[in-house]
C-alpha cells in the first residue's frame, strides 16, 4: 500500500514521492501490519516525509495519533527509531506514546 511512496522515498526521489503523497487515497489507511504512512516515515527517519505528510494529514483533518496492530503509534516509532525531528514534528499534534 504505502510501497510506490516509500520507494521514491528510498531513492531520495523528492518530486516524486511528493506527487505519490498528493495522489494518495487515504492518510489512515493501514497495512498488514497496521501501520500508517506517517509511521512508515517515521520509522524510516524520513523528516521531509514527516513534515510532508503531516502537513497533508493536518489539511486533510487525519488523526495522526492512530496505533498499528501492537498499539504503536507514529511518535513511538520516532522514538524506537531515534528520529528526533520527527518526534518534534508530531509533539505539537498532541500524539500520545502510550495509551
Amino acid at each position: 500500500m504505502h510501497a510506490a511512496l516509500l520507494e521514491r522515498c528510498d531513492a531520495n526521489d523528492r518530486q516524486g514521492a511528493q506527487r505519490c503523497l498528493l495522489d494518495y487515497p487515504d492518510l489512515a489507511a493501514k497495512d498488514n501490519d497496521g501501520r500508517t504512512l506517517l509511521m512508515a516515515v517515521c520509522e524510516r527517519k524520513d523528516t521531509h516525509m514527516v513534515r510532508n505528510v503531516l502537513r497533508v494529514m493536518q489539511e486533510q483533518k487525519c488523526d495522526a495519533n492512530l496505533r498499528d496492530k501492537c498499539g504503536v503509534c507514529a511518535l513511538a516509532l520516532g522514538v524506537e527509531s531515534r528520529s528526533v525531528v520527527a518526534m518534534l514534528l508530531l509533539l505539537p499534534w498532541n500524539v500520545a506514546p502510550d495509551a
